[in-house]
């Protein structure tokens, strides 16, 4: 059974807080807990830092898989969308 994880936000009033080190620790430890597949919402800041993460994270653990959820349709998202 693969274990799953999604992230969804998009404010970004967070900044300079130094959460992408924190989402970073999370989601490996997320990885190292047997998570394998990470969806993310595709929009705005939050989901641009969890995203730069788990691409980060998938050289060194290149099983799992990042799916990109549209937020909405339009034509230049749905081109972009990917399973990685």
């Amino acid at each position: 059974m693969s274990k799953k994880v999604c992230f969804v936000g998009h404010r970004d009033e967070w900044i300079g807080l130094a959460v992408k080190n924190k989402v970073f620790n999370i989601i490996e430890e997320l990885i190292k807990s047997g998570f394998n597949y990470f969806y993310d919402g595709n929009y705005g800041g939050f989901d641009a830092v969890c995203l730069d993460c788990l691409k980060d994270l998938k050289k060194k653990y290149p099983h799992i898989k990042i799916v990109r959820v549209l937020a909405q349709y339009s034509k230049e998202k749905s081109d972009n969308s990917t399973i990685c």
